[in-house]
């Protein structure tokens, strides 16, 4: 054909519903006429037929109770003899049944749409609230380190003042009153320093809040199987086999596992594990807690290393409250003494109590289950 000739519509659009007048006969017997004539001669409303019982149909697809198995076969129920008539339509009661299946499955989508469309959200502002804190921090740092700079230059300045003895007392009185501002400043902006430490440390723990550390598992002296380890299906089995979890490889869902810190010869590395739901977190925790008090496997929470040097501290007083049958609790950084509350800051009354040796029970717990471990905060490296 030549480049440049012109193709005719038949060239063009081959086999096109103009050239075949048949199928568009077809097609117009298909589509519901607005009204239709009953036998009484009077006409009525195409959606005056409804079926009566089941779901309600709107108008514009009452007509589908009346197309034969020859128009919309998968619509239909097969005759069960074969049909020498006029074809009879399947029920209307199948045809609901077809609609609200595809109306669940497409709600089920809907919602699994939301649910990940809200999380994802709700990662993007964690994000960016860190993003901001931090750079608020940085801001407040340097400005701290000015004015601490100021006030260190003030001081001597008024230092040489005094020792020349040349100065004027109003002067004096000026750089005075000069210098408590310089501090009151300095200690108004190492307040919101640390309150937004506070604030970027509580993000940090909420981030690791559906995490969990597994001690004392084995691990390989091998670099290349140590690679290929394979540390989610390695949890799943121990809670399977150890924890009596049945069948948690399909119930329990893990975001990822992995070994905590860098490798050394003749030490475990605690793996760290992050569940996709956090009751799944607690379900394991509690059985860890009522199975493994005689096996040499712990499991903790996992905490920021400025929280775990928190808990630290209070450890002694937890396990001397518990020795004294007092109802004891450490939640995050704070101890709870029969409702009261402490801190690292402000601990309870007396002297700081000795802790018993590794491994001795305290009121059915071992020392330290509670706390979780020191382990708490690191970055997973090469193995």
């Amino acid at each position: 054909m030549p480049r440049n000739k012109k193709r005719t519509k038949q060239e063009a659009s081959p086999g096109s519903l103009g050239d075949q007048p048949d199928k568009i006969h077809k097609m117009s017997d298909l589509s519901p006429s607005a009204s239709t004539v009953t036998p009484s001669g009077t006409t009525t409303a195409a959606y005056a037929n409804a079926p009566v019982g089941g779901p309600f149909m709107p108008p514009h697809l009452q007509y589908l109770h009346q197309l034969t198995p020859t128009h919309y076969p998968y619509m239909m129920t097969a005759p069960s003899t074969p049909q020498t008539g006029s074809p009879t339509p399947a029920s209307p009661q199948s045809n609901n049944d077809v609609f609200s299946t595809i109306i669940n499955k497409l709600n089920n989508i809907e919602k699994s749409q939301s649910v990940m469309q809200n999380k994802l959200l709700k990662l993007d502002e964690i994000e960016v609230n860190v993003n901001k804190i931090s750079g608020k921090v940085s801001l407040v740092e340097a400005k701290v380190a000015s004015l601490e700079s100021k006030f260190l230059e003030s001081e001597k300045r008024l230092l040489e003042i005094e020792n020349s003895r040349n100065f004027d007392c109003d002067i004096s009185v000026e750089m005075k009153t000069s210098i408590d501002d310089l501090a009151c400043s300095v200690a108004s902006l190492r307040r919101e320093n640390h309150d937004l430490s506070e604030n970027l440390l509580d993000l940090q723990a909420r981030s690791m809040r559906e995490n969990l550390l597994f001690f004392n598992f084995d691990e390989e002296t091998s670099y290349e199987l140590r690679k290929t380890e394979n540390c989610v299906e390695k949890i799943l089995d121990f809670c399977e086999q150890k924890l009596g979890l049945d069948n948690a490889k399909n119930t329990i869902r893990l975001d990822r596992a992995h070994r905590l810190g860098s490798f050394e010869h003749g030490k475990k590395r605690p793996i760290v594990t992050k569940f996709n739901f956090y009751g799944d977190k607690m379900k394991v925790k509690d059985a860890a807690r009522e199975r493994l008090r005689d096996t040499a496997f712990r499991v903790s929470d996992q905490f920021p290393k400025q929280i775990q040097d928190r808990r630290k501290k209070l450890i002694p007083y937890l396990v001397q409250a518990k020795r004294n049958g007092q109802r004891a609790s450490l939640s995050h950084d704070a101890l709870y003494i029969d409702g009261v509350r402490y801190t690292h800051d402000r601990p309870p009354p007396g002297p700081v109590p000795e802790l018993p040796p590794r491994g001795r029970r305290v009121n059915g717990s071992q020392r330290g289950e509670s706390a979780g471990s020191s382990h708490g905060q690191g970055r997973p490296r090469d193995a």
